[in-house]
């Protein structure tokens, strides 16, 4: 079937919200979208002065949602930059089975981004992932392998990964502190639910040699079912500090303190082209449970 028989235009994201659930009941850490939800996203997207061109293209039949796909076009960074900018698909969705309705969807979005003389398309980049989908640094998801399957049968490439690993009922080693740790500072911040973050630093003459900061779930939409979940945003050390295990400190030291704070259970991540990092996670409790890609694609 054609793209015209599928595909009506949109610019706000009506009575979607149950057909979006549906698909994302397999992606771990993603739970149901509210039209709240929806509303505040929309709000964000058509006020964004980085994009231009903003669609959802909705499949339906009979009245009911076959499937979407939401894109638009981002300014380029620079304003020296020439050409209409690089298009962007934040997400596509369409029933197992219905691989037509995602064909036709992304076809039509496609001839539209010919039409504004766009030549690159990135699908599902995490910088403009949805609020309330999964976690950060998240893309498109290997739960939802026939979309990625749809996005590769087409031409797109996977550019960049993500590992996500879990710890549940996590239980640290107790850390082993150095000397040459310098001082370990404790920052706590008030979070987004009932339970705190954190950041610990080691500091040694007003200079910072690492840093391990960690956030509650509530930061990353609408997560009320994990109150007790914690992510690892970020664990950075000194370059002349590596090798000496201070990042084993200071996640030691931060998984401790946030399991006194009634924490439970954490996650990370890492870049799937960083091996040194996925080795380090995984030999120190996490465990990989899902992978995220940006995909990309020049038209022609």
């Amino acid at each position: 079937s054609s793209a015209s028989r599928f595909v009506r235009s949109h610019v706000t994201y009506v009575g979607n919200t149950h057909f979006y659930n549906r698909q994302i009941q397999d992606v771990p850490h993603c739970h149901p979208s509210t039209n709240q939800d929806w509303t505040t996203l929309m709000k964000i997207l058509v006020e964004n002065p980085m994009t231009s061109s903003f669609q959802f293209l909705i499949a339906q039949e009979g009245g009911e949602v076959l499937g979407f796909v939401h894109y638009s076009v981002k300014r380029p960074k620079k304003k020296n930059e020439q050409g209409p900018g690089q298009g962007i698909i934040p997400f596509l969705a369409y029933p197992r089975g219905q691989r037509q309705v995602g064909q036709a969807l992304i076809e039509a979005a496609e001839a539209d981004f010919r039409a504004r003389a766009v030549h690159r398309v990135v699908a599902f980049p995490f910088s403009d992932s949805y609020p309330f989908y999964h976690l950060d640094q998240a893309s498109l998801s290997d739960r939802l392998d026939h979309v990625q399957a749809l996005l590769t049968f087409n031409g797109y490439a996977r550019k960049d990964g993500e590992v996500f690993m879990d710890w549940m009922d996590f239980q640290p080693a107790v850390p082993l502190l150095l000397d040459s740790y310098g001082d370990i500072v404790l920052t706590w911040m008030e979070g987004k639910g009932p339970l705190p973050n954190l950041q610990v630093e080691a500091v040694q003459d007003k200079k910072s040699l690492g840093l391990c900061e960690c956030l509650s779930f509530r930061h990353f939409g609408n997560l009320t079912l994990e109150r007790d979940w914690l992510f690892v945003k970020g664990l950075n050390v000194a370059k002349g500090m590596q090798g000496q295990k201070l990042g084993l400190y200071l996640l030691q030291r931060a998984l401790e303190e946030m399991r006194q704070a009634h924490y439970r259970h954490a996650a990370i991540s890492a870049s799937h082209d960083n091996p040194r990092a996925f080795l380090f996670y995984s030999n120190h409790g996490f465990r990989a449970f899902d992978t995220t890609y940006e995909f990309v694609r020049e038209l022609t």
